[in-house]
């Protein structure tokens, strides 16, 4: 289980809608997410949707309580994984960015987490500019993370890389850092509605993640890519798979391409018992 997502201050939700239907084909393109996509409040299977929550965060005072809560209810051959970012600030420099990371990061070592994912990944926030799409700026990070959690497991959530050269760079370079890469993120994606206008209100939401069933494909691809490049460069990340993990039949075909853990956000939202019928379907 993933406490998601967690920041070094209290952090503001966006105002609703949070989420809307989305219209997609099963196989999101980024040119298509580029051009603009249709949502609206028809939700239907198989569910794809824009979540635009803002990643809001509670202060840490509460967050660290709660999850020692949880870690104190958790059985045997559970884990939960603290997942946090850094918090973009105005007039911030590259060093004080950084050091929001570590701060967070030692937040959640005292919270006595197990394991710890850092979100490189997130277009939520109304931006392109996504922290995985800067490879040394990565780098300088997740080394900084590493030095102040120690021998804590470190996985980094990652979106979607269409360029081949640019994810074996990233990789080459990080990889061997790490202990798990989760992918994929949602697609940024400009989300209108039915005359072409901004869907989501208020300011910088014209651009939002799309996530459910549309991305499956791309997140399946990059399982597969993840995979090849751990072979070829003889790392030992945990590929984590997730995007449109939304039916047993699903979590089977990450498992085939690849995936170590399979992971569901949308699919669990829209069906409860996702994990139920995975292991019923198991076995």
């Amino acid at each position: 289980m993933t406490y998601k997502t967690v920041r070094s201050g209290e952090h503001p939700c966006h105002p609703w809608p949070n989420i809307l239907s989305v219209k997609v084909d099963e196989n999101l393109t980024i040119e298509e997410a580029r051009s603009g996509i249709i949502a609206n409040h028809n939700f239907s299977q198989p569910l794809s949707i824009t979540n635009s929550f803002g990643v809001p965060s509670f202060k840490p005072e509460f967050w660290q309580k709660d999850m020692a809560q949880v870690l104190k209810n958790m059985r045997s051959g559970q884990v939960l994984v603290g997942a946090f970012q850094g918090t973009k600030k105005e007039g911030q420099n590259t060093t004080e960015y950084v050091n929001d990371f570590i701060t967070t990061a030692k937040m959640l070592k005292e919270a006595s987490v197990k394991v710890i994912e850092v979100n490189l990944s997130c277009p939520n926030e109304g931006t392109n500019d996504l922290l995985c799409n800067d490879t040394d700026r990565s780098v300088k990070v997740v080394k900084s993370i590493k030095k102040a959690i120690g021998h804590i497991p470190l996985i980094i959530k990652i979106g979607y890389f269409q360029d081949e050269n640019a994810l074996q760079n990233f990789v080459k370079k990080i990889g061997s850092l790490v202990q798990g890469i989760s992918a994929i993120n949602t697609i940024p994606a400009k989300i209108v509605d039915e005359n072409g206008k901004q869907a989501l209100p208020g300011e910088g939401r014209l651009q939002s993640g799309v996530c459910g069933h549309a991305i499956r494909s791309a997140a399946l691809d990059m399982i597969k890519r993840l995979k090849k490049l751990r072979e070829a460069l003889k790392y030992s990340y945990t590929i984590i798979g997730v995007g449109g993990v939304m039916t047993p039949e699903d979590f089977l075909e990450y498992r085939k391409a690849g995936a170590d853990i399979v992971m569901s956000a949308t699919g669990a939202m829209w069906n409860p018992y996702l994990a139920q019928e995975i292991k019923e379907r198991l076995g």
